[in-house]
């Protein structure tokens, strides 16, 4: 019984033993904490700057793709007037042929008061019902429709859309500026960071050398030369202060015994 409680706890001896050396070898320095929160920083930064200007340049582009799909249906609407009544689909042409001049214009077309097809160019549906916006597209398009109404009373309908390319390339461009911005941030981060730590490191380590040879009774250690007025510097002072202080109580018990003696 003794002999299988001796083997379970050099058993969980053994698993805390390996516990804590895998922990160990995980365990970041401070030099490289301050290293990894600088590029975290860095990045968060950049990926927070990057997303709001893309939703604003987003908004934006869209905004001025809608405007404009409104502005050429309000002019072609003017224009056909005349020739919707004739149904000239010539006439028709060289009306759209001034607009498809616009790589963002997807397709135009009129069409009749029954929603019959006159003309058009481009991407279009076939047939256009009154007050009803064609779908058959996707989300790829910005649509427009209007009706048309010449004097003589006659009516037609006008389809207008405008393509959301130019939104899609916008995006991968401004993904494309937002990696580089995050590499050149990684690196000024770096360059930032790594001296800093590195210093910290520095200043640390001798205080820690002090602090253990003062644990191992070597009290004759030089004081620590750090001129600076942050925490370490304010460590540094304080173990030079414990240094002395233990340097002069040792010797004094040191001649006390001897005078006991």
């Amino acid at each position: 019984m003794t002999d299988t409680r001796a083997s379970e706890r050099d058993s969980a001896s053994s698993y805390a033993e390996t516990r804590n050396g895998s922990a160990a070898r995980f365990r970041l320095t401070l030099g490289q904490q301050i290293a990894l929160a600088c590029m975290s920083l860095a990045l968060l930064a950049v990926a927070l700057v990057s997303t709001v200007d893309a939703t604003f340049a987003r908004i934006h582009l869209r905004d001025k793709l809608e405007v404009g799909a409104r502005l050429y249906a309000e002019q072609l609407r003017r224009q056909l007037a005349p020739v919707i009544a004739s149904g000239d689909a010539a006439a028709v042409r060289e009306i759209f042929d001034s607009f498809t001049l616009d790589t963002d214009v997807a397709g135009i077309a009129a069409y009749n008061a029954k929603g019959k097809l006159i003309e058009g160019v481009g991407r279009y549906p076939d047939h256009l019902s009154a007050g009803v916006t064609p779908d058959s597209f996707g989300q790829d398009l910005f649509v427009v429709t209007a009706g048309i109404a010449t004097k003589e009373g006659a009516t037609g309908h006008l389809y207008v859309s405008l393509s959301k390319a130019r939104i899609r390339r916008s995006q991968h461009d401004m993904m494309w500026r937002a990696s580089g911005t995050a590499a050149v941030a990684l690196l000024i981060a770096l360059a930032l960071a790594i001296p800093i730590a590195r210093r910290l490191t520095r200043r640390l380590s001798r205080i820690i050398d002090v602090a253990t040879s003062i644990a191992h009774g070597d009290f004759d250690q030089p004081a620590i030369e750090d001129g600076t007025r942050d925490e370490i510097g304010m460590l540094a002072g304080a173990v030079n202060t414990m240094s002395s202080e233990l340097r002069r109580t040792f010797r004094e018990l040191a001649e006390l015994n001897e005078a006991q003696h």
